[in-house]
């Protein structure tokens, strides 16, 4: 056998062991009560915060930077609200390469003036991601339920705690945990 074929062996080898892995634990979590429950709940304990967000993007054409924009609400706490700067949407043509000037390394100055523009620019969001955490019956990982406003549509999202104390999705959860309390 040729080093070639030996190498895409080996490659789709490691695809298939990868998809099998994932397809194991989404049947796993989506065969959990209490993950089940969550994924079944989350569309009408959501559905205040959801509309609050439309409402939001029919009056100003996007979506908010925070939830903190939003009319205030004890609920909205227990969902995680994401945007990326991918979704960004800026005033003008200008403030768009404004930002893009500003990117690369970053020095104080230059978050200082990347924050300056941002909140000058910037007029919201074109797409967003709810979350909100479950933790599952047996198992040690992150659970998430989520609704992403580009497929809208809740579904299981989860990432493994790891062996080396907190991953990088705690991180994150807990900074958008902080960000999202009003």
């Amino acid at each position: 056998m040729s080093k070639v074929r030996l190498g895409f062996s080996i490659f789709v080898l490691a695809i298939f062991s990868v998809y099998a892995f994932h397809t194991r634990n989404r049947r796993s979590l989506q065969s959990d009560p209490v993950v089940t429950l969550a994924l079944t709940s989350a569309p009408t304990e959501a559905q205040p915060l959801i509309g609050a967000l439309e409402q939001y993007h029919l009056a100003r054409g996007v979506y908010p930077r925070s939830v903190k924009e939003l009319p205030k609400n004890h609920l909205w706490g227990k969902y995680l609200y994401q945007i990326t700067p991918l979704n960004a949407v800026y005033k003008s043509l200008d403030c768009q390469q404004r930002v893009r000037d500003l990117m690369g390394w970053q020095t104080a100055e230059k978050r200082q003036q990347t924050q300056e523009v941002q909140d000058e620019c910037l007029l919201g969001y074109s797409q967003f991601v709810l979350e909100t955490q479950v933790q599952p019956s047996d198992r040690q990982m992150f659970v998430f339920v989520e609704f992403a406003s580009a497929n809208p549509q809740w579904d299981i999202d989860w990432c493994s705690s790891g062996s080396r104390g907190p991953s990088h999705c705690y991180e994150d959860l807990m900074k958008l945990r902080d960000e999202n309390r009003q």
